[in-house]
Formats: structure tokens, C-alpha cells, sequence
């Protein structure tokens, strides 16, 4: 492993609230987290800052596929002549 590998590793921060959630009684936890470390990412605060964490469960999401499917990027131009009217 390199250096800059191995100071993340030791930096790592433990799972957020969001990596897990209580489904019909039963704690889950998500699949791609190492117990309280995640596997994937070094500080999955951030991940979970802005919406859902790109490697989260199913369950755990917040939002559902319509909503993420309703999400339309718009052309700068497009948006130019929008704001324009």
C-alpha cells in the first residue's frame, strides 16, 4: 500500500447515522461498511452531506428512483434563454 493509502486508513472516520437505519425491527447496517468503518470511503460524512451516499444500500436511500429520474440537467443556453423571458 502506498504512504497517502495507509494515512487515510489511519484517518478514517467511523459510519454516519444514514449507513444504517431499523428495517422491521432489525438494525441494518449498509453491505460496503466494515462493521463501524466504511470500506469504501475515508469520510463518509461527506457523502451523505449533500444526498444519498452514491454506494449506499437500497433500503438505506432516501430517495427513490422517480426522484432521481426527475432530476434534468438543463443546458446552459437552455438556461440563459429561460431566465431571460
Amino acid at each position: 500500500m502506498s504512504k497517502m493509502m495507509e494515512q487515510l486508513r489511519a484517518e478514517q472516520q467511523p459510519i454516519v447515522e444514514q449507513c444504517k437505519k431499523v428495517i422491521d425491527e432489525k438494525l441494518h447496517i449498509c453491505s460496503r461498511s466494515d462493521g463501524e468503518l466504511c470500506k469504501v470511503y475515508a469520510f463518509p460524512k461527506a457523502k451523505w452531506n449533500s444526498f444519498d451516499c452514491p454506494m449506499a444500500d437500497q433500503e438505506l436511500r432516501t430517495l427513490t428512483p422517480e426522484q432521481e429520474a426527475a432530476k434534468v440537467r438543463v443546458g446552459q443556453q437552455k438556461q440563459k434563454k429561460k431566465s431571460r423571458k
